[in-house]
């Protein structure tokens, strides 16, 4: 059962491994083998777990992966997002993939999880997430003025107010490509999101988005890969922790 659950666990990390792999060069791919997989750590997780129960495990969902999102890219940005969301909240568990009940509304089925679909390098957002920030900033029907006005202008003619079906790029230009033309964006003050332009506040933050956006900014995919790792790794339920849902979708 704990090979079972652990294999479930571990099944996000892989598909963002393999989202790597159409991205990156030898020299990172190797880098990234080791972040991933390559790691014994104290929650038990460690390279050639299923060696021996499941020895293309790796593969099946590689080709699974390579499948769909060569028939519909813009698979790979929810599928990043669902492993942010997953882990996220309360550790990676699979409660992403619940079902909401009458007493509890799953993740899936929250706001946010319905408006955006992305990791903000890659994918949409509906115009209803930005409305406020569009029309109504401080509740005195203005824009908010860390968003680039031209840009917002631009947002404008797409996205009027009460739309809640019209999408806009989270990487103008480049949401369909995983690179970090994002921090180019942010710089720029044409991040969609709060949260994008909150970047620029901090100190860390902000040096981190100038250097990622200058020429010499190689270190993205790496540092995300590393990120996403940790990430990973938060709440992980080995042994006899939790349970093995026959269905994913409901708890046992």
């Amino acid at each position: 059962m704990a090979i079972q659950k652990l294999l479930t666990l571990l099944f996000p990390q892989l598909i963002l491994f393999f989202l790597f792999l159409s991205s990156t060069n030898s020299q990172l791919l190797n880098l990234n083998i080791g972040l991933g997989l390559g790691l014994t750590n104290s929650k038990g997780l460690q390279l050639g777990f299923y060696k021996q129960t499941c020895p293309n495990a790796d593969l099946i969902v590689h080709n699974v992966i390579q499948k769909f999102i060569s028939s519909d890219p813009t698979l790979a940005a929810p599928l990043l997002r669902m492993h942010f969301h997953d882990c996220f909240v309360r550790g990676c568990d699979g409660s992403v993939l619940l079902n909401s009940t009458s007493t509890n509304q799953a993740e899936k089925d929250a706001i946010p999880n319905q408006t955006l679909r992305g990791a903000h390098t890659i994918g949409i957002g509906h115009c209803s997430v930005i409305s406020d920030r569009l029309y109504n900033f401080s509740g005195r029907g203005d824009t908010d003025p860390s968003l680039n006005a031209t840009y917002a202008a631009e947002l404008k003619t797409k996205c009027k107010p009460g739309d809640s079906t019209t999408v806009v790029e989270m990487d103008p230009g480049s949401s369909r490509t995983f690179d970090s033309d994002y921090y180019n964006v942010v710089n720029t003050r044409r991040g969609i999101f709060q949260s994008d332009a909150a970047l620029l506040n901090d100190i860390q933050t902000r040096t981190y988005v100038l250097l990622q956006s200058s020429p010499n900014g190689t270190t993205f995919k790496k540092d995300l890969g590393s990120s996403m790792v940790k990430l990973g790794r938060i709440g992980v339920l080995t042994g006899s922790q939790g349970e093995i849902r026959k269905q994913c979708a409901l708890v046992n």
